[in-house]
């Protein structure tokens, strides 16, 4: 039996913008095979718990079920995009096998995608390797995924001429060698689209995953 915790820590990360402040973990062995993970972190003002099981059977590929609740947790927060995200997940970790179910909600978003009108597009004689160094035999992840993704009222997008709120859900599913797919419907919401010098009103505006 062990226990080994960690409490009020502290990290940046750049990439996202954001700062993960009063990180607490907690590991506890029962000395069969078993220990119990809990912890928690925040992010702006929003906080983000966890809680599960890692199982050390390594014949069984270190079985691992963890479930992740946010709560209007700073997920992201650069020029062109901030989220905030209240989610409920469960993920499964079993070799190399991750199984992702749930639930994410954005209540609070606004996304401004940079113009790249400008940027000049790779030429066609570039041609793309895979690395070297990998090792083509090794096993890659395989991973399943399924959460129902539900935009809020305070979603907001503007770029590439359109501007205005978004809000519906989409029913996000990943496989192994299988194209991402969504089912669903998201609504635009006091829409406004501006090109070839006309700004247009969108009085009703669907975007339907199918």
């Amino acid at each position: 039996m062990g226990k080994l915790s960690l409490d009020q820590g502290i990290t940046d990360v750049p990439r996202l913008g954001i700062r993960l402040k009063g990180i607490s973990l907690a590991a506890d062995s029962d000395g069969k095979g078993i220990i119990k993970v809990n912890g928690q972190v925040k992010s702006g003002q929003g906080i983000l718990r966890i809680n599960g099981t890692v199982n050390l059977q390594s014949l069984e590929g270190w079985p691992i079920k963890i479930h992740v609740k946010g709560e209007r947790f700073e997920a992201i927060n650069i020029p062109e995009v901030w989220i905030k995200a209240s989610s409920d997940l469960v993920i499964h970790l079993q070799g190399k096998k991750i199984n992702v179910e749930g639930e994410v909600l954005i209540p609070e978003a606004t996304i401004k995608p940079r113009n790249l009108s400008g940027a000049i597009p790779v030429s066609r004689d570039v041609v793309i390797m895979n690395d070297p160094g990998q090792d083509m035999h090794e096993e890659k992840w395989k991973n399943y995924t399924k959460i129902n993704l539900i935009l809020g009222e305070n979603v907001r997008f503007n770029g590439f001429g359109l501007r205005g709120r978004i809000t519906g859900n989409i029913m996000v599913v990943e496989e192994p060698d299988k194209v991402t797919t969504g089912l669903g419907e998201l609504k635009i919401l006091e829409g406004k689209y501006k090109a070839y010098g006309q700004r247009l009103k969108i009085e009703k505006g669907r975007l339907i995953f199918v």
